[in-house]
C-alpha cells in the first residue's frame, strides 16, 4: 500500500505503449506534469491479451491483439520511475466468451447458447460475459495478473468484477458454474 500510496497517472490504451515514440512522448508529458505512474490494458474490453504470454495456460485460452513487449517497455518505464500498473478487465470478456464453443460464457437458462443482453429494440448489447462463478474464468485472470507481476508490473487493476447488469433479458441470464447456494457476492468474494 505505501509504494501505491499518493501516486499520480494517467490511464493509456496500449496502442499509445507500443509505438516507442509516442510512449517516450506521454512518457516525456509525465515528467513535465510530475506524474509517476501509468494504467495500461493487458486485457482489454474485448478480452485481447495486449502482450505474449508465456503461460500455456493463456496461450491455450487467450486471444492476443497488437502486443506490448512487456520487459522493454517496464525497463524503459522503470528507468524514468515510473509505477507499473497492468489492467485487466475480469468477467466481461468477449474473446473467453467465444472460447471453446462459449464453454465459459454466461448462458441463456432457455436455449442453453451463449447469452447476450438485449437492447429495446432486440439488438444485442455490445457486451459479453463470461461466468464469474467459474473457476477456470478466475484461474484464467489470476494467471494474467502473476504474468504481469512476474514481468514488472507493480500493482494489478483489476476491471469490470461484477455480473451483467444491462439487457431486456437479463432474467434469462444463467450461470452454469454455480454451485448450489452459491450467492453472486459468494461468487465474487471467492474470485
Amino acid at each position: 500500500m505505501a509504494m501505491a500510496a499518493g501516486r499520480e497517472g494517467l490511464y493509456l490504451q496500449t496502442g499509445f505503449m507500443i509505438d516507442r515514440e509516442k510512449r517516450a512522448f506521454y512518457f516525456d508529458l509525465m515528467a513535465r506534469k510530475k506524474l509517476d505512474h501509468v494504467v495500461v490494458d493487458l486485457k482489454d474490453d474485448y478480452g485481447k491479451l495486449r502482450f505474449s504470454p508465456r503461460s500455456g495456460l493463456l496461450q491455450r485460452m487467450g486471444s492476443i491483439g497488437n502486443v506490448l513487449d512487456l520487459e522493454e517497455f517496464a525497463a524503459d518505464a522503470k528507468s524514468r520511475g515510473i509505477y507499473l500498473v497492468a489492467r485487466v478487465v475480469v468477467f466481461k470478456d468477449e474473446a473467453l466468451h467465444g472460447w471453446n464453443k462459449g464453454a465459459l460464457a454466461v448462458k441463456d437458462r432457455t436455449t442453453k447458447a451463449p447469452w447476450r443482453g438485449l437492447a429495446q429494440g432486440g439488438q444485442p448489447i455490445g457486451e459479453h460475459w463470461v461466468d464469474p462463478f467459474s473457476e477456470d474464468v478466475w484461474a484464467y485472470n489470476v494467471e494474467i495478473a502473476r504474468e504481469a507481476a512476474e514481468r514488472g508490473f507493480d500493482e494489478i487493476q483489476f476491471d469490470y468484477i461484477r455480473f451483467p447488469t444491462d439487457g431486456t433479458n437479463l432474467q434469462d441470464a444463467f450461470y452454469p458454474a454455480r454451485a448450489p447456494g452459491m450467492s453472486q457476492d459468494d461468487a465474487l468474494e471467492s474470485f
